[in-house]
């Protein structure tokens, strides 16, 4: 629901609003949505165990592209 009302902010007020980032939000009954708790922490024992941060786990695949994501300037 986070994902939505931040949405419905940036339209009504986009002057106020220079970036905005939605990360982690899905559909109410979206596919898979049922399995985030269990995915999370999956992840954050990964995390854990090789001392990476949980984020590269969550947020990027771990492809070659994903491992090593392109830098803003």
């Amino acid at each position: 629901m986070g994902g939505m009302i931040a949405q419905e902010v940036v339209s009504l007020i986009p002057e106020r609003i220079k970036h905005l980032i939605l990360a982690g939000t899905g559909p109410r009954g979206g596919k898979g949505i049922d399995q985030v708790t269990r995915v999370t922490n999956k992840f954050m024992v990964q995390a854990f165990f090789t001392g990476k941060n949980v984020k590269e786990y969550l947020f990027f695949t771990r492809t070659p592209r994903g491992k090593h994501p392109p830098r803003h300037t």
